[in-house]
């Protein structure tokens, strides 16, 4: 979303063409976001996926590598770790005079056994020799590329915080939607909403989201909390069998003729208006950069609790509001602190939605990001 929403705010001084790639199996496409963003060239590249997969990837090296050849770039800006390795391969081949890459997050612990991070982080080494600029997109991901793995020297990484479409994260209409919303979920006006956003995968953590869960609806069954979770992925199964041996019941959809505690939303495209109806966004993950779905609710006015990872306590930080936490008790005790207090989700809300607005927007991230790239072209 935020490589497109730039795409198509910078399409008005550059000619800008897009390469991507398809979704896994259990993942949505991003189609959508092409009505909302435009002004740019797309090209999809049916090898380029997340998966790490030999005979794929040195397909959709050559496809790449043949795109960038036609469009003859002055300037190629990967984003992500798989795009960021063959996307860079191939413009250096090719000479383009401007390499930059972003890392959104990093994969140098959690995903991997320690033997193939080790290599990763070498291999980031290597590439950033001949990437231009490297944009870190908060401060603790800037310390981690230039201090804990030694990816590049500080002049070559750049702090540039990402940037919501302000104008798709309209709080008063959606909140118009909200009571639609309720009713479509099967929510009442009395419900404690909980949500997570996010790829149903390892990383993520999930897991630890439906543990406090249960916690929750176990000790404190006298608050209505009712948990939603959107998105999909390979650990769909196991967190239903979580909540299959806990004893309690889901729901799969968006049917609302039941009550279950847990509703699994699956993917999505109407974010907006699912915040709008939530009163809690609970973040659990293990790995991240600067988690989109948080920006999401913090846009929306959404009070949120996090485990503290990448750059979730900056954000918090700067909003004045927010907590985070890797203790279980204390990130429950922070939840059912804001479920029995309206006034302070309420408090932290504003706050969050104020820091986005007034910091983290399109326009804020497109003119550093144009103030960078005319800086650098003119070397």
């Amino acid at each position: 979303m935020n490589t497109l929403a730039m795409a198509s705010a910078l399409s008005d001084e550059f000619d800008i063409l897009c390469i991507a790639g398809k979704p896994l199996p259990q993942e949505h496409t991003a189609e959508h976001l092409l009505k909302m963003y435009t002004g740019f060239r797309l090209e999809l590249i049916d090898e380029f996926k997340r998966e790490v997969f030999l005979a794929h990837d040195y397909i959709a090296y050559k496809k790449i590598k043949s795109v960038i050849r036609q469009f003859k770039p002055d300037m190629v800006h990967t984003h992500g770790s798989k795009p960021g390795i063959l996307g860079r391969w191939a413009a250096r081949r090719l000479n383009v005079p401007l390499i930059i890459h972003t890392f959104h997050g990093h994969v140098f612990h959690g995903y991997f056994s320690d033997f193939v991070s080790g290599l990763i982080v070498r291999l980031e080494r290597f590439m950033a020799k001949f990437t231009h600029v490297i944009i870190a997109i908060n401060k603790q991901m800037e310390h981690d590329l230039i201090h804990q793995y030694a990816i590049a020297a500080a002049q070559k990484v750049v702090w540039m915080p990402l940037g919501l479409d302000a104008g798709y994260y309209q709080q008063e209409e959606s909140l118009v939607n909200r009571s639609g919303m309720r009713t479509r979920l099967g929510l009442n006006d009395q419900d404690i909403v909980v949500a997570a956003i996010g790829r149903l995968v390892p990383i993520k953590k999930h897991s630890l989201f439906i543990h406090l869960a249960i916690q929750l609806l176990r000790e404190h069954n006298q608050i209505a909390f009712r948990f939603i979770i959107v998105g999909d992925g390979s650990e769909r199964e196991n967190l239903l069998q979580m909540i299959r041996s806990a004893g309690f019941t889901y729901q799969i959809g968006e049917a609302n003729e039941a009550k279950a505690p847990f509703h699994f939303l699956l993917w999505r495209t109407d974010i907006p208006d699912i915040l709008s109806s939530i009163d809690i966004f609970l973040h659990t993950s293990s790995n991240e950069g600067t988690p989109v779905s948080i920006l999401e609710a913090m846009a929306m006015g959404k009070p949120v609790v996090a485990t503290p990872v990448g750059g979730i306590p900056e954000l918090f930080e700067a909003a004045g509001a927010g907590f985070t936490s890797s203790d279980e008790n204390e990130l429950i005790h922070s939840v059912l602190e804001l479920a029995k207090d309206e006034n302070k989700r309420t408090e932290w809300g504003g706050k969050t939605r104020k820091m986005i607005m007034e910091q983290m927007t399109i326009r804020e991230q497109v003119s550093k990001y144009r103030a960078l790239v005319r800086t650098k072209m003119s070397v």
